[in-house]
């Protein structure tokens, strides 16, 4: 699974139920993407493990963002914009982004 996770893929886990009437359904019961696998073969020791949050607060571009380490749950908080969102990005270096737009 790690290895289609780092080649750019979300992996979907889905499980079997057999129901009462003996019919068998599948629901999905995990969707593993480069920001939620926290499985020790998915977490790199040696450098934190970020999941950026991207809010868009203002019709003029400032935004918020937001960042935790998966694996230790350090997180933090800064203000920025469009224009510098590219480099508050290298500094990050997300393993995922998420984002939502609030204009």
């Amino acid at each position: 699974m790690s290895t289609l996770v780092e080649a750019g893929h979300r992996v979907v886990i889905v499980d079997e139920f057999r129901d009462a009437g003996a019919e068998i359904s599948r629901r999905v019961s995990r969707v593993v993407t480069p920001g939620t696998g926290v499985d020790e073969g998915f977490v790199k020791q040696d450098r934190m493990n970020f999941v950026l949050a991207i809010g868009l607060i203002d019709a003029e571009g400032a935004l918020d963002l937001a960042w935790r380490d998966v694996s230790t749950g350090a997180y933090f908080v800064r203000k920025s914009s469009l224009a510098n969102l590219r480099d508050d990005m290298l500094l990050v270096e997300p393993k995922e982004e998420i984002g939502r737009a609030h204009v």
